[in-house]
């Protein structure tokens, strides 16, 4: 039994966790009474094992919550006994002895709400992060830090067993109310305050997270309480919330950094716990959300910040999920334009609450490169714009006043999104869409390649698989100009890319055509055009081989040859991208000249032979180069 205790007292959570179990084994012992020392007048009465080992933690705990002890030179704590507690009040026979338990409950619950004065200040504090030290022989007099850090533990993890305990105490009164009072009505309504103050003012994780989880089994007990006044305390409490939200009611004790703490566990712990979702109170708290988050004046910002973490959350909730759907294109909506906000929390929260809505539209990322998406993480556009018919025009606005712009901050997202759709060629496509097109193509010139990038992924689903061949035409007649430069090059060479990786049935085109056009590139690689559009040239020239093996045009495979072999042999070194440049170059000489030259009449194996060797010979050099 003291070994048992000993473990409960111990500043290890792991042992604690045994304790309880152990705690609950001896309960059961027919020695039990012997080591607690009862009189032979109390040991012959009919005990109830399980009460009596509840009264002894009892007894122990008033005793370890002693605040004038000094806990971290003892190297003891309370939590282990609060776990053990509730452990084996979880296991007991609810249907006896209740009269006795009522008076237990009461004293459990004082002994909390009195703990909970000492504790707050603690786990309030703006920094409360702390950790248990591998070594206690660090511990000393002239080590303070290490003192507050081990307090700091004891004091959250105390208050993590504690709201679960009272959870436990409230969900057992509640079941038991027809039958018998175990806590008065005030007390209960004392401890939904206690969870409320612990929510509004916590600063630390692990108690609002925890808190959380007892405070749905509280609500879940309210709202199931045949006690009128009980049923209306979650309601009222949600209203609070959401004014201390909307700046309705002004509160100083609110954390506008940490994602507003414990703020949105307070709404989804009263929201998710509602045995039979009321509609129209879930339509009222989001929409009165939704509402002050489009509120862009300044003196705003704290409360923006506020409403956008609520509903992240609440768009995270996977209870909350088919009662969120009607609302995600208005969440995106504000998420977005939040995007431009002066106020840094404010774009933070906006971040935050537009990555929620990506997972909720397109699901859980199955690969980890954003680039290599799967089908299951996209969307058609026809079955994306069905769904969010909001957005249609939003996103098309938005792309029309910002595509022009360089340092932009509501392009990237909005770019994201479009990113993530395909087309479908079993689908009927709306000539709206065609809207989107010119404005992406202006994104193609962009000076952030990261932009340049999602733009011409965004623009593959909006191009109808019977204008493939014209829309490439205009892209190779572009890059044909004099004007072009290099970030449009770019841009282009990248939407050609993805349109024929994207498409098993790409038309045949004008290949030969294409490459006279724009082998210009190469020759003026490293001048007019960087090193990057460079190499992204020969990825499309070895993509377009590949895609159409039957391609035969030797005298154009012949001047490409040309122009890579006297780079190779020029004194002139790449500046630009040098070790991609020069890996692509070599890759594609060494394919046209295997694949295709070899195919040709004898008199020319004297000239692939003499390219074969001088490539032999620069290798060694371009991979020096490129360590």
């Amino acid at each position: 039994m003291q070994r048992c205790l000993n473990l409960a007292l111990d500043i290890k959570p792991v042992k604690t966790v045994s304790a309880a179990y152990l705690l609950q084994v001896c309960a059961k012992s027919p020695f039990f009474y012997d080591v607690v020392q009862y009189d032979k007048e109390t040991r012959e009465q009919d005990h109830d094992p399980t009460l009596d080992m509840l009264v002894v933690l009892t007894g122990k705990l008033i005793t370890q919550t002693n605040i004038e002890q000094d806990v971290v030179n003892k190297k003891v704590c309370c939590y282990g006994l609060f776990l053990s507690i509730r452990h084996i009040l979880q296991s007991r026979d609810i249907r006896k002895n209740n009269k006795e338990y009522a008076g237990l409950f009461y004293h459990l619950t004082s002994l909390c709400l009195k703990l909970k004065d000492h504790l707050m200040p603690i786990v309030c504090n703006p920094s409360p992060e702390g950790y248990i030290p591998d070594s206690f022989e660090i511990i000393n007099e002239s080590d303070e830090s290490t003192k507050a850090q081990m307090v700091l533990v004891y004091a959250w993890r105390s208050m993590k067993e504690m709201t679960l305990l009272l959870a436990e105490l409230i969900r057992q009164t509640i079941k038991l109310e027809q039958e018998c009072v175990t806590l008065p009505l005030s007390v209960m309504i004392k401890i939904g305050e206690f969870f409320w103050d612990v929510f509004i003012t916590s600063k630390h994780k692990g108690v609002f997270e925890q808190a959380y989880v007892g405070f749905c089994v509280i609500c879940d007990s309210f709202w199931r309480s045949s006690n009128q006044l009980l049923n209306h305390l979650p309601p009222l409490w949600l209203e609070d919330a959401l004014m201390l939200c909307t700046g309705a009611k002004q509160s100083d004790k609110l954390c506008a950094t940490r994602r507003s703490a414990g703020l949105p566990f307070l709404i989804l712990s009263i929201i998710g716990s509602e045995p039979v979702f009321d509609k129209n109170r879930f339509h009222f708290s989001i929409t009165l959300l939704l509402d002050a988050c489009k509120n862009t004046e300044t003196e705003n910002d704290e409360h923006r910040m506020h409403c956008m973490n609520v509903l992240r959350a609440m768009f995270r909730h996977s209870r909350l999920g088919e009662m969120v759907t009607a609302y995600i294109a208005q969440g995106v909506i504000v998420a977005i334009t939040g995007f431009q906000s002066e106020t840094w929390g404010v774009r933070n929260s906006a971040t935050l609450l537009y990555a929620a809505l990506i997972t909720r539209m397109f699901g859980v990322q199955r690969t980890q490169d954003s680039d290599d998406l799967s089908l299951k993480n996209r969307l058609t556009v026809r079955v994306f714009f069905l769904r969010y018919p909001e957005l249609f025009q939003f996103l098309l606005e938005t792309l029309t006043n910002e595509s022009s712009k360089s340092d932009s901050l509501l392009l990237h997202p909005v770019l994201m999104i479009l990113a993530r759709l395909y087309p479908s060629h079993f689908e009927e496509y709306n000539t709206q869409m065609d809207k989107y097109v010119p404005h992406l193509t202006t994104c193609l010139s962009n000076s952030v390649y990261r932009t340049r990038d999602l733009a011409a992924w965004a623009t593959v689903p909006f191009i109808r698989s019977d204008q493939i061949s014209s829309h490439l035409n205009s892209i190779f007649d572009r890059l044909s100009q004099s004007d072009v430069k290099d970030n449009e090059t770019h841009g282009c060479l990248l939407l050609v890319l993805y349109i024929i990786r994207s498409n098993s049935t790409v038309p045949e085109i004008p290949i030969s055509d294409y490459l006279q056009k724009t082998v210009k590139i190469l020759k003026f690689a490293g001048k007019n055009f960087s090193h990057m559009t460079a190499s992204l040239y020969l990825q499309l020239v070895m993509l377009i081989l590949t895609k159409y093996p039957n391609y035969q045009d030797l005298d154009m495979l012949r001047n490409l040859v040309k122009i890579l072999s006297r780079q190779i042999t020029s004194n002139i070194e790449p500046v630009t991208s040098l070790s991609k440049y020069c890996q692509v170059r070599l890759s594609l000489l060494f394919y046209i000249v295997i694949n295709k030259f070899e195919e040709t009449d004898l008199t020319y194996s004297t000239v692939t032979n003499q390219i074969i060797c001088q490539l032999l010979r620069t290798r060694s050099r371009d991979e020096k180069v490129l360590s």
